[in-house]
């Protein structure tokens, strides 16, 4: 019994840390599309309103529940592929590791708000995946062909990084890395200036 008491406090901490990066992402998302004030009682809604849906969720889970939540794994490693090749060719291939942090909060900056090139590699190379994938009883129309082999993960790294490089072809990168070293400049004197 004191064991099972005892185990109840990581669950809070680990609880609470789930709630915390789960209302930063949701108010990050919001506000990436419209310019929300970050109050304190904006932080208080995400929380409720995570805390309501995951109620809510869990409250209508079935009796195959490992199963279900399985299939959402599942499902989230479908959706994280494209993104996950793109965040590392742009850092070891395109930019090779070189990004001003001033100009990423810029939405004017030389990033922009949206990044077309990435989001055109994520959207095909995410599609792209669809006919091989296999969700529970879901199937795609090509997974048949390889006996139960789930390659679906292996086309969408392949079709999103190989896309997002010829997308990146036009770019000038030479450009960029001025304004980058430009921007540490500034960067530094500021901090200097403060320090």
């Amino acid at each position: 019994m004191a064991l099972l008491l005892l185990s109840v406090i990581p669950l809070f901490t680990i609880g609470t840390l789930n709630f915390y990066g789960g209302s930063l992402t949701l108010l990050s998302s919001i506000d990436s599309v419209k310019r929300i004030p970050l109050t304190l009682g904006t932080r208080v809604t995400t929380l409720v309103v995570l805390g309501v849906v995951s109620t809510g969720l869990a409250l209508s889970a079935n009796d195959d529940f490992l199963t279900t939540f399985g299939d959402f794994l599942i499902a989230l490693g479908y959706l994280f592929t494209p993104w996950t090749v793109i965040n590392l060719i742009d850092f070891y291939v395109v930019r090779r590791g070189r990004y001003s942090i001033r100009e990423i909060f810029n939405p004017h900056g030389i990033y922009g708000r949206w990044n077309w090139r990435g989001l055109t590699a994520y959207g095909v190379g995410f599609a792209s995946m669809l006919p091989f994938a296999v969700i529970g009883d879901v199937e795609g129309p090509l997974a048949h062909w390889v006996k139960g082999a789930d390659v679906t993960l292996l086309v969408g790294l392949a079709i999103s990084s190989l896309l997002y490089l010829v997308l990146c072809r036009s770019l000038d990168i030479d450009a960029e890395r001025a304004v980058v070293t430009s921007a540490d400049a500034a960067s530094a004197s500021a901090s200097a200036e403060a320090g």
